[in-house]
């Protein structure tokens, strides 16, 4: 339940009737908590547009790689849809200069390994060569952070320009890490063995069908299992590229991944079917296309490329070798049968060179282009172009960016989409920054403190959150009768394991007449949610925004529901 609480100096209840009742439901993935609601209470929720201005970081190198200096605003091109969209700002962009505006303009760098897939010495080495690149890294950066990544995303290490931190985060992202639970090779194993569907002996048919039933019910089973984790996966991936397009300045990741969007069900499928295809029918199976449906699409990282490139989030991705033959079990040894199955499925690493290309990054999916890709990266952080439009320039909402430079035998790299963004995007944005970077920005002295507190059942806590905002920090506009104001606030948490909720918006309109304004400026208004949350540590975190002032505070509440009082 959330609505607005006794003022912290009370002044009658014809005041309190002019404060709109604030609902907003909190619905949390993996737990921490839920929101409870009393009947009576009603959600006020808004779609507000704003436009900004967009900005687009622009690398352009010659033949050698080397970055190409002293280009003007008319050598650049830019169009969305295939429309000239006029620049409304430019700039080049040179980090060590002793301009004052490029100087300030220094990327943030996060190295990010992906736990799930890949080879775990390659990772490892790959690793020992980014930590040989440190002092280079940082010295062309505002800092470095280091996460992880597997079913859920840990922050090893926040922004820092500490090398020893950062040694030891590498240090601890490289320690063993147990089986994935949808180990594959005992069930391939299975699939390979069963006897195929025999035309002629109606005993082994028998056979042959109730055993193909019971694979098939298996591999549905693990599809299940591995769309929820690739999903997990892919959206805590996608809440921290929107916490890193909060920042002021563009973000570098250097990715280490097996391949985001793998599926290893796939081809215990394509196994099955080259067995038992000729009765799919019986099985509720009519072709394998529509059984790949099934499982196919597991965490598509479109809504990541969708964030990144209109956050100034660049990736640089570096493949952990192909997963192609990755079975899960070291002693499952591969047919012909087998290998002719997976010559079929889509290399896994591809995902990682397109969302490399579609964000204005690089790729070096095989061992030997690392270097290679980690000298441009350096190159990348000295050197590059920034470009601004207005959004109200373009017809389009969304759309194909791209950019050209009118200089032959030069390579352009840029983010190659767009799409519009409102209002709640940027107080999302800013949540997710204070919920995963632990970037808070309090300019409207915004308090929250949880309150009661009791069990609701195993491992569940109930708990109140109460939010409080100074009268005198919310712009208010005077007409007729009343000074009129609106706050919009947006809550979500992280627990300790690395699952985060999804955020959900709520507007807050005030009301107050204008005789009795003087009275509470001194004065609060405030909200109390009523929190169901598991019995882990976790972080809260508040974001609001006063949409007549356009401007937004973010803050973080740890707590333990365990924790003694």
């Amino acid at each position: 339940m959330a609505g607005l609480s006794q003022p912290s100096n009370p002044c009658g209840d014809k005041v309190l009737r002019n404060l709109i009742l604030l609902l907003f439901a909190l619905s949390l993935w993996q737990g921490p908590a839920t929101a409870q609601t009393r009947p009576g209470d009603r959600a006020v929720f808004t779609e507000v547009a704003d436009v900004r201005r967009v900005s687009v970081d622009v690398v352009v190198t010659d033949p050698a790689g080397a970055p190409v200096r002293g280009l003007e605003r008319d050598d650049f091109e830019l169009r969305i849809r295939g429309e000239v969209v006029p620049l409304s700002n430019f700039s080049e962009v040179a980090v060590g200069a002793t301009d004052e505006e490029a100087s300030v303009d220094r990327a943030t760098l996060l190295v990010l390994i992906d736990q799930r897939t890949g080879d775990a010495a390659l990772r490892r080495s790959l690793l020992s060569d980014v930590r040989s690149l440190l002092t280079p890294l940082l010295d062309q950066t505002r800092g470095i952070s280091v996460a992880t990544l597997s079913q859920r995303l840990e922050m090893l290490q926040p922004l820092t320009r500490d090398e020893v931190l950062l040694e030891a985060a590498f240090d601890e992202a490289t320690q063993p890490r147990p089986l994935s639970p949808g180990e594959m090779g005992p069930l391939l194993r299975q699939i390979e063995l069963a006897r195929p569907l025999s035309p002629d002996d109606e005993v082994a048919n028998g056979l042959a069908i109730r055993q193909a039933s019971t694979l098939l019910a298996q591999i549905r089973a693990q599809a299940r299992e591995d769309r929820l984790r690739t999903t997990r996966a892919t959206l805590e991936l996608s809440r921290l590229v929107r916490a890193l397009a909060a920042q002021p300045t563009r973000t570098c990741v250097l990715l280490l991944s097996g391949g985001l969007e793998s599926t290893p069900t796939e081809l215990a499928f394509r196994l099955w079917w080259a067995k038992f295809g000729d009765a799919g029918p019986s099985f509720g199976v009519q072709s394998i296309e529509a059984e790949m449906a099934r499982i196919d699409g597991l965490g598509s990282v479109a809504p990541v490329i969708a964030d990144a490139t209109n956050g100034r989030v660049i990736f640089y991705t570096l493949g952990l070798g192909s997963t192609r033959h990755s079975t899960g079990s070291a002693q499952f040894a591969t047919s012909g049968f087998l290998d002719a199955q997976l010559q079929t499925l889509e290399d896994p690493l591809a995902v990682l060179d397109r969302l490399a290309r579609e964000t204005g990054g690089l790729s070096a999916l095989r061992p030997r282009r690392t270097g290679q890709l980690l000298d441009s990266l350096l190159r990348d952080l000295t050197h590059y172009y920034a470009l601004a439009f207005d959004p109200a320039q373009v017809s389009a909402p969304n759309g194909r960016l791209r950019v050209r430079v009118n200089r032959s035998g030069v390579e352009v790299r840029a983010a190659r989409r767009f799409a519009a963004r409102e209002t709640d995007d940027a107080l999302e944005d800013r949540l997710m920054a204070a919920l995963f970077l632990g970037q808070v920005d309090n300019r409207h002295r915004v308090r929250a403190a949880v309150g009661k507190r009791t069990r609701s059942g195993k491992n569940r806590y109930l708990v109140e959150l109460v939010l409080r905002v100074p009268v005198a920090e919310v712009v208010l506009l005077p007409d007729a009768e009343f000074h009129r104001g609106s706050l919009e606030i947006s809550v979500a948490a992280r627990s300790a394991g690395g699952g985060s909720s999804t955020p959900f918006l709520g507007q807050m309109p005030v009301e107050i007449p204008n005789s009795e304004v003087l009275q509470w400026l001194p004065r609060e208004i405030g909200s109390t949610l009523q929190l169901e949350i598991s019995d882990e540590r976790q972080n809260i975190g508040v974001a609001v925004r006063d949409t007549v002032g356009r401007t937004i505070s973010t803050l973080q509440l740890a707590f333990d529901p365990q924790e003694r009082r």
